[in-house]
């Protein structure tokens, strides 16, 4: 008979395949390709869905917004049931004044912003307007260990209200230092809610008929960033959705992501973002490089707000007949390529904005067409500023 000691020594089965320590017996795990994994590997390497208990790869499991996985087959089937109808409908929004007035910001579809930005780590956010609350940022980064990336997220607002906020969160960011950089963004949400495939329809096609003028106006880099990407329907298949569960299955299936309730669905890094639709009823535009500047802020509402008003028009013409439609609506439902800066001002009524336009496209020479160099070239009301 051994000694205590000797007879009492855990046994070592073999070596973890990923760490090489050596595997006591009463600790064995294998994982799906039979390795012999130590528990500390095995739990970095593998996992289990929370629904059917399967084990699976991290590396190929689906996660949602709670950090619980799923293997595919559950992952499907538990976001068969997501519709237009699926979001949270508890929306809080800003209670503007009575008085609120619609001279400066014409629409009244509520519109939330979230400004990223880089910000000293000292801040002093006494005075920060109250329309607005602040989110640390992970995807905004910079060397200065003296700044951190941070959100500044707005309430929904409308009217005048919204673009008075701004301007008060705007001379705030000034006041503080805050700065952006290439990896910061501006991102508009408009209230969506009563919206279906219909006027989702028309908003692509608007969108996609005028993409390459919005990229013309931005740092070439947005053109290429994974965070703002091209629609990639066809104008086609944009035109061949007939029902919300069309729109539902031909989105995600362009994205190659599956439907969900999910913030982070990859299927939201798109410059006009519709997932944010299906889980928040928003229309997101993540097009715009980062700004503090509440000028361009403004412009650019204007400009997602002429965007979703004029989508929603043009869908209201789909049942007719195309001999009753007007100039613009057969421009917009046979665009074959961007249609060019002139009809980008005038199909959306941005002349109020004009200058602003030319001036942005001017600054990265990038017009989306010929016709567009020439429109800037020929518009003789044009003042540098």
């Amino acid at each position: 008979m051994p000694p205590d000691s000797v007879q009492d020594k855990p046994k070592i089965i073999g070596e973890c395949c990923c760490c090489n320590r050596g595997v006591e017996e009463q600790y064995e795990l294998r994982g799906l390709d039979d390795g012999l994994y130590c528990e500390d590997c095995y739990n970095e390497v593998f996992t289990q869905c929370e629904d059917c208990g399967e084990v699976i790869e991290y590396e190929y499991a689906n996660n949602d917004d709670n950090g619980y996985t799923y293997c595919n087959y559950c992952w499907d089937s538990r976001h068969e049931d997501v519709d237009l109808n699926s979001f949270d409908n508890s929306l809080s929004v800003y209670n503007p004044p009575e008085d609120t007035t619609f001279e400066h910001n014409k629409f009244e579809r509520f519109v939330g912003v979230e400004i990223e930005t880089l910000g000293p780590s000292d801040y002093y956010p006494g005075d920060k307007p109250d329309s607005f609350y602040t989110s640390s940022d992970g995807s905004v980064g910079t060397s200065d260990e003296d700044y951190g990336g941070y959100e500044f997220i707005s309430q929904p607002m409308c009217g005048d209200t919204l673009f008075s906020e701004i301007d008060k969160m705007g001379a705030w960011l000034r006041s503080q230092a805050f700065r952006i950089n290439k990896t910061c963004g501006l991102h508009i949400h408009i209230d969506a809610r009563d919206l279906y495939y219909k006027e989702l329809k028309g908003i692509m096609l608007v969108t996609k008929a005028f993409e390459s003028t919005i990229f013309s106006m931005l740092p070439s880099r947005r053109y290429d960033s994974n965070w703002c990407k091209s629609i990639n329907m066809s104008v086609n298949a944009i035109k061949a959705l007939q029902s919300d569960s069309d729109f539902i299955h031909s989105y995600y299936d362009h994205c190659d992501e599956h439907p969900s309730l999910d913030k982070y669905n990859d299927a939201r890094y798109q410059g006009l973002n519709l997932h944010a639709r299906v889980y928040l009823g928003t229309i997101e535009f993540r097009y715009h490089s980062g700004t503090n500047n509440p000028t361009k802020i403004k412009n650019w509402i204007t400009i997602c707000q002429s965007i979703v008003e004029k989508g929603i028009a043009l869908s209201r013409e789909f049942d007719n007949k195309s001999e009753d439609w007007d100039a613009d609506t057969h421009l917009l439902m046979n665009a074959n390529g961007d249609l060019g800066l002139q009809a980008f001002v005038e199909i959306l009524e941005l002349d109020a904005i004009k200058d602003y336009i030319i001036r942005r496209v001017r600054k990265f020479d990038r017009p989306s067409t010929e016709e567009s160099r020439q429109y800037m070239d020929n518009e003789i009301n044009f003042r540098y500023i």
